[in-house]
């Protein structure tokens, strides 16, 4: 029996790529599959685009008042009856094997499967985006302690929401949604809290790339100031939540060492950015 996946795309303001994004959903080998387009207060064609997919009885079209992408995926998820979970952003596609690919990974004992995403450039090739992580499956134990930040400037080791497969039932058994208040990096928090939450071994393999990124300067990864006071306050609210499990399942002293290793990954990332795009003197820099 082949189980249904729901395939969750928020939308906003992409009228340029919806038609590639949907139509790579279409062309799946992969029959059983759900797709749930929410636009998210689109200013744009991009609605109306959506809603020419009605046709096909397995897409929904939803529309609701500008709210962000995390409380859409959320919506997206209260919305899902697949007994699996996958996100695609709407500038983004997927290859035609992307449904199947994730689910031939997927066990009983698995909570989620991780594959890799390809660059599109301008020329017409695809660059893979590499990972430190060979693939293979991982358990609980061998991930936990490193899961946060590693200590080679990693950051979250499950840092997109994209081209995985989730259970279903684990996010809902677990309380897991996204959290709106925090405006960047919201996903590495949810996959890592979701894989906190499951305690189950993961399957993670990056070399595999079904899933196509198109560069949108317009993103939201794109345009955030990675020196700003919000930035660093978004930091702040992601320890705080982070922090508020850590009875239940990191060590006081394992978390806060995850912590200050992440507070170095991201301090290097803003130096980075400010010395090229801020032009700033790199002697204003302290740890």
């Amino acid at each position: 029996m082949e189980e249904k996946i729901s395939i969750i795309i928020p939308v906003y303001n992409n009228e340029k790529y919806i038609d590639k994004c949907v139509g790579s959903v279409l062309k799946q080998t992969y029959h059983n599959w759900e797709l749930i387009l929410i636009d998210d207060g689109s200013t744009d064609n991009s609605l109306f685009l959506c809603e020419r997919y009605k046709n096909d009885e397995r897409v929904r079209v939803i529309k609701q008042r500008n709210k962000g992408v995390s409380t859409t995926r959320n919506n997206g998820l209260k919305l899902a009856t697949g007994k699996y979970v996958t996100f695609i952003d709407s500038d983004d596609m997927v290859e035609s094997g992307y449904c199947s690919r994730l689910l031939s990974f997927m066990k009983d004992d698995v909570s989620m499967v991780v594959l890799g995403l390809k660059r599109l450039k301008s020329d017409g090739s695809y660059k893979v985006l590499s990972h430190r992580l060979k693939g293979g499956y991982y358990s609980f134990d061998e991930l936990k302690e490193t899961i946060i930040d590693d200590g080679t400037a990693s950051g979250f080791t499950l840092h997109s929401s994209c081209s995985i497969l989730y259970r279903k039932d684990l996010i809902e058994q677990n309380s897991l949604s996204f959290d709106s208040d925090i405006k960047y990096n919201e996903d590495g928090l949810f996959n890592t809290l979701y894989f906190l939450s499951a305690k189950k071994s993961i399957y993670v393999n990056y070399d595999i790339a079904p899933y196509v990124y198109i560069e949108n300067c317009r993103s939201a990864s794109h345009t955030v100031d990675l020196t700003s006071d919000s930035y660093e306050k978004n930091r702040q609210l992601i320890e705080e939540k982070l922090y508020s499990t850590k009875n239940v399942y990191l060590s006081y002293d394992n978390l806060s060492i995850q912590l200050k290793r992440r507070r170095v990954t991201l301090f290097l990332g803003e130096a980075r950015y400010a010395l090229r795009v801020k032009r700033a003197n790199y002697k204003v820099f302290k740890i």
